[in-house]
């Protein structure tokens, strides 16, 4: 999933709303984040109450963990009641402890799923701004192009393939002439040097270690 994300940041030129909607994407996922907290501390608290209660009585409340999933369900609108309605107890104590359970659960559908559910939504709604969103969108995609810019200017190459150049560092350098592309049309080999004729006043290539990000251009890139 990381490399496929990647991808959206690659295509971000191409696409002129791309670059606001990630912005605001990678905004709503800050807040996300932050809302989590509350609402962890919140439902472990419930299912602590419920654990202690129902233990030994429901099966899928023996487990602090499996409450919390069940508690996640019903934040997401799945109904959980139907658990107390077989209780191996008395009738007349089966009837509190399903009371209690039941009041507990909609204690926390009341807190998690209007109070804070709605600040969710609210929180994700402040934050989506258009106008300020294509501003940073602008911002940040000067700052790709200014990345990309440094690496073509000093030859830096981009993870994995630096680890590659890594093993290389020690081999001195030099620069060779550019190869005319006749050399290569001789082999039915494409111009590896590029079209010499029309780059004259740059007829030296690097050589030795920094030929490395070249000649890995050609093994990857060129192929396809």
């Amino acid at each position: 999933p990381l490399v496929w994300s990647r991808l959206l940041v690659v295509m971000i030129p191409l696409f002129d709303n791309l670059g606001p909607m990630l912005s605001t994407f990678q905004a709503m996922l800050g807040e996300v984040v932050m809302f989590a907290l509350p609402w962890v501390i919140i439902t472990a608290g419930f299912a602590t109450a419920l654990q202690v209660m129902f233990r030994g009585l429901i099966n899928e409340f023996d487990s602090f963990w499996t409450i919390m999933f069940l508690l996640f369900q019903a934040f997401s609108g799945n109904q959980a009641f139907t658990y107390f309605d077989d209780l191996p107890l008395p009738d007349d104590m089966a009837r509190d402890f399903r009371l209690y359970g039941t009041l507990l659960l909609l204690i926390y559908m009341v807190i998690s799923t209007v109070l804070l559910g709605n600040l969710l939504i609210a929180i994700i709604t402040n934050r989506y701004k258009p106008e300020k969103v294509h501003a940073q969108s602008v911002l940040q995609l000067a700052e790709i192009v200014d990345e990309h810019q440094f690496q073509v200017e000093r030859k830096l190459l981009c993870g994995p393939f630096n680890l590659v150049h890594l093993l290389f560092v020690w081999i001195p350098c030099n620069a060779r002439r550019k190869r005319h592309p006749f050399f290569w049309y001789n082999f039915s080999l494409p111009f590896l040097d590029g079209f010499s004729p029309a780059t004259p006043k740059t007829p030296l290539l690097e050589g030795g270690a920094g030929e490395i990000p070249h000649l890995l251009f050609l093994l990857t890139v060129q192929p396809i």
